[in-house]
């Protein structure tokens, strides 16, 4: 059959009009700056420390951008998320002390959705300023990098109640000289105490790595506010559960744990056992809240072995965190991480415990 001249055209026009508007829509977002390019990676807020392998870089104030979410990010000059405390308390005040993580951190939402400041003003409603939590939470630390800003750091703010938010992935760390993030400090065992190791942990070295080939895909949504727009909204579907974890990092937490899994627990124990005689010789208390990891189902089960052991009062809101998970999402899908609503469920937690040990 015979295509006619004006069949061509209309489609031409068809087409010229479709890319006319989303140059249009490109135009429009630019102005807007919406959405605003990715973060590569949270490596952006760290720098290098002799003792600790790395800390918060003090007095940054960066956003932090992903598909998921876009969120501020301001540290103070003590190095670490939100206000900074003096370290003299006032009178009357109940302090309480934050240890952790990325999950501390909290740099998957905005500063007044983390749960610091969440369970902060659980506490306080109503009843004026009796309590203050100071949160000292740095992305990829383990229980022993927390122990080192608690002896240098932590000690200093006198709290009456110290909190370690503790993540199952740190017991393999405990027993590792280098993270994914860099080289860190190691504890090990001497007689009934431990000897730290590594210090000064090595320098990052000053090579200059290639820059990696990027796809087509990735140079175009990197420039293209529309394609990050639609990336965003695809991302916002349901996907399938993640698979279990099978990284090395999970090992402790096997049917069966190997003998380097073993010897990362014996080192967690150890640590905490250290962390709580150094809290109790300074006349406050010690408390440890488990992080729930769905995906182990031995996590609980690990955890309560190595709070036993330590003689750690310690807190597993699995459970609790299951029920919720039912009704509401409490993390973000690709990041892992809690979203608002998964930090308001572990400030309620926190409270709790804050509530539980007398010290308010």
């Amino acid at each position: 059959m015979e295509q006619r001249p004006e069949a061509f055209t209309g489609v031409g026009l068809a087409v010229t009009t479709l890319l006319a508007a989303l140059l249009v829509v490109e135009a429009g977002l630019a102005i807007a700056g919406y959405p605003p390019a990715y973060t590569d990676h949270q490596q952006l807020f760290v720098e290098y420390d002799s003792v600790r392998g790395w800390r918060n870089i003090p007095d940054a104030h960066r956003r932090y951008v992903t598909p998921e979410f876009s969120v501020a990010m301001d540290y103070n000059a003590h190095a670490y998320r939100g206000p900074l405390v003096p370290y003299a308390k006032p009178a009357g005040t109940h302090r309480v002390l934050l240890l952790g993580d990325s999950y501390l951190e909290g740099y998957t939402v905005p500063l007044q959705d983390r749960v610091a400041e969440v369970a902060q003003r659980l506490l306080t409603a109503g009843r004026g300023p009796g309590v203050q939590i100071v949160a000292l939470g740095t992305g990829g630390y383990s229980t022993d990098q927390e122990l080192l800003w608690l002896e240098s750091e932590g000690e200093r703010y006198a709290p009456d109640l110290v909190v370690v938010l503790f993540c199952v992935n740190d017991v393999w760390y405990n027993n590792r000289a280098s993270y994914p993030r860099g080289a860190k400090p190691l504890f090990r065992p001497a007689g009934d105490s431990l000897v730290l190791t590594g210090v000064p942990v090595p320098r990052p070295l000053a090579t200059v790595v290639p820059a990696p080939r990027r796809s087509l895909k990735a140079w175009l949504v990197e420039h293209s506010h529309l394609l990050r727009l639609v990336q965003r909204a695809l991302r916002r579907s349901p996907r399938q559960a993640q698979a279990g974890p099978t990284a090395d990092e999970f090992l402790p937490f096997a049917d069966h744990p190997s003998p380097a899994a073993d010897s990362a627990i014996t080192m967690t124990e150890a640590l905490l056992a250290r962390m709580k005689r150094e809290v109790t010789a300074r006349g406050a208390r010690l408390a440890v809240l488990l992080i729930p990891e769905p995906r182990l189902p031995h996590a609980s089960e690990r955890f309560g072995q190595i709070c036993k052991a330590a003689s750690i009062d310690c807190v597993d809101p699995s459970e609790t965190f299951e029920a919720a998970a039912r009704t509401e999402t409490l993390t973000f899908a690709e990041d892992g991480h809690w979203n608002a609503n998964g930090h308001r469920r572990a400030a309620s937690v926190l409270a709790e415990i804050i509530r539980s040990t007398g010290v308010f």
